[in-house]
């Protein structure tokens, strides 16, 4: 498994760094974006566009819900989200998710939160096609993805397994970059 983990820092180049980084899933050295949650977002934005969703939930969708429950933990870089599209669509970012609206999201993301928190959304998430991504310092089964950082590093890790289970396929770039990977078998 490849290390696809960047370092924070300075923040000169951030808009020209991120926009290398949404372009690619390389790794960035994020001592040069300033902020690891700039990093985060973008990591966040590669994860969705590297995504497949089965054909019926985003059949009839107007946009790519990235949903949180709860309000924004990326100091508002979520924002920029919706500037951006991924499978022919517009993201939209929504935060402050109640539970009965969990349907309508494609994404959701529940690191934020305490893990007590956590299990009741993984809960009822169940077997909907909704990309789950969370925190490796909380990590618990049933997330999708989850972003690992240690220090200043930040990477990814993939659940194959639970994410097939619902539909969902990350394309083989994703894979071969992720730094820690549960896969079948």
């Amino acid at each position: 498994m490849r290390n696809i983990l960047a370092t924070a820092g300075s923040g000169i180049v951030l808009r020209l760094l991120l926009s290398f980084f949404i372009c690619s899933v390389s790794p960035v050295d994020a001592r040069d974006v300033g902020d690891i949650n700039a990093l985060k977002v973008a990591l966040i934005f590669n994860i969705i566009k590297y995504t497949h969703w089965p054909d019926s939930a985003l059949q009839s969708a107007s946009h790519i819900h990235v949903c949180l429950p709860g309000d924004d933990p990326f100091k508002g870089y979520l924002s920029g989200l919706e500037r951006q599209s991924a499978h022919g669509l517009r993201l939209k970012v929504v935060t402050g998710l109640k539970p009965e609206a969990l349907a309508n999201c494609q994404v959701i993301y529940i690191g934020h939160l305490p893990v007590a928190q956590q299990g009741q959304w993984l809960s009822r998430r169940a077997q909907l096609p909704v990309l789950t991504i969370g925190e490796k310092s909380q990590q618990l089964p049933g997330l999708d993805v989850w972003l690992l950082q240690r220090g200043a590093q930040l990477g990814y890790g993939l659940d194959l397994q639970t994410s097939a289970a619902r539909g969902l396929r990350f394309v083989e770039k994703l894979q071969t970059l992720t730094q820690e990977k549960i896969a079948n078998g």
